[in-house]
């Protein structure tokens, strides 16, 4: 089963700048249950509106068995950003990039694409997630072998808690409409952030899946810690 879609955000990081993020924790799903160890995103700035990024994860189900996730490399892209008075802001951007097939039984190359639009309002930001992609071709016992493809469309928000910003709520709503392979998903999740430096986040979020057939819910801890490879 395809893990479930994460709507990602349009933070760009500064150049030289490598966001490692990192979440542990259990989710109850259909018909395999995982420990989660962990999910990854690798996040480098390289221009003020260009970062490469690179996602995946590595779970267990409860008999100890491995359950690595196919590997996606992107580059995001910040396409344009107005301001106007009172701190309203409005931005777009393009994720895309190939996935790789590391996850078990795949086989040859496929591909994700999301675009993004964005709104902050003072103390609260939205993102629109809506793209698709074509997974690597997909090897399952006692059937044949297929290439994964669906639409992806999520909503992600965060909310400073504090006027200096180091406590944040985030949510999500999450789902692929899957048009080969795959079962359909609708997620929701919510949980706190805590960021006791500028180079640090801690992050606890539980999810509960809303559709049979995938994620049925889970909690997760995240450690989000950032470094400075160059000026």
């Amino acid at each position: 089963m395809r893990p479930r879609f994460e709507p990602t955000d349009l933070e760009l990081e500064k150049p030289g700048v490598l966001d490692i993020d990192l979440q542990v924790g259990y989710v109850a799903a259909t018909p395999t249950s995982r420990v989660v160890l962990p999910d990854f995103e690798l996040d480098l700035g390289i221009t003020r509106r260009f970062e490469l990024d690179l996602d995946g994860a590595y779970a267990f189900d409860p008999t100890g068995d491995s359950l690595p996730d196919n590997l996606w490399l992107s580059g995001k892209v910040g396409v344009f950003d107005f301001a106007w008075p009172n701190r309203l802001q409005l931005a777009g951007g393009v994720q895309l990039g190939p996935r790789f097939p590391t996850a078990r039984g795949a086989s040859s190359v496929g591909v994700d694409a999301l675009v993004l639009l964005g709104l902050s309002l003072k103390r609260t930001q939205l993102v629109l997630n809506a793209g698709g992609y074509v997974d690597p071709l997909q090897a399952t016992p006692g059937a044949a072998t297929a290439r994964p493809i669906g639409i992806q469309l999520g909503l992600s928000i965060d909310v400073d808690l504090t006027a200096t910003g180091d406590l944040s709520f985030h949510g999500e709503i999450s789902s692929v409409i899957a048009i080969k392979v795959d079962p359909n998903q609708v997620v929701l999740a919510g949980g706190v952030t805590w960021s006791p430096t500028k180079f640090l986040d801690l992050s606890v979020l539980v999810l509960a899946g809303l559709l049979p057939g995938a994620d049925r819910a889970g909690a997760l801890a995240g450690f989000s810690p950032k470094l400075r490879l160059w000026r």
